[in-house]
């Protein structure tokens, strides 16, 4: 019989929403890495791993194919679609995470002549990969000793991403005590995902 002891025992500690890491473990090489004003190469990069307020977990669909046969219908798998993909990113104070953004944009389309990327590069020329950790909460070491961190519980990667739409920055005069933030899209061909214990097989796909 389920009872709260029962229902303690499987949820133990939960997943926490706000265990996570979102990093872009390639960037495209057209562009180069991140830079801050100041010359620090991969600066911004690092920034990115705690400035990244917010993401999701991706949902994923399989469409549905109806075949009407003698007045009722049947329902048949149909193909996989991948839905754009959003973070949410706190102002630096360089603005470096955005202006990297801006510029990765501006190689799939210039702003002014409306040059850009063309097919006779590589895909990984304008394309990177992005990626979420789903964290698992760190536990107590006996004794009292220093508690372990947190670990990776579940990887989930997007594949030949690029960004789509960055959304502006509200500015007001009455908005105090808050941190500047915006939105970043991106698109992409699809994501794997691999678990701490899985892993990942030798080509690359993700075990579910």
């Amino acid at each position: 019989m389920a009872n709260l002891t029962a229902f303690k025992g499987k949820i133990g500690y939960g997943i926490r929403p706000n265990l996570f890491e979102v990093t872009i473990p390639s960037l495209p090489t057209g562009i180069g890495a991140f830079t801050t004003p100041a010359g620090d190469v991969n600066g911004a990069d690092s920034e990115f791993r705690f400035l990244c307020r917010s993401a999701g977990i991706p949902a994923s669909s399989i469409g549905t194919v109806e075949v009407p046969f003698r007045g009722r219908v049947i329902k048949l798998p149909g193909d996989r679609t991948f839905e754009s993909w959003t973070v949410t990113i706190m102002g630096d104070p360089n603005l470096s995470i955005r202006s990297y953004f801006e510029k990765w944009m501006d190689k799939l389309n210039e702003h002014t002549s409306g040059a850009g990327y063309t097919g006779g590069a590589s895909a990984a020329d304008f394309m990177g990969t992005l990626q979420v950790d789903q964290l698992q909460r760190g536990t107590g070491a006996p004794g009292g000793g220093t508690p372990a961190p947190h670990s990776v519980l579940r990887s989930y990667q997007f594949l030949n991403s690029f960004p789509t739409n960055i959304s502006q920055i509200d500015l007001s005069y009455d908005n105090n005590n808050s941190i500047a933030e915006y939105t970043v899209e991106f698109q992409y061909d699809y994501w794997v995902v691999s678990t701490a214990a899985a892993g990942s097989d030798s080509a690359g796909n993700g075990t579910i």
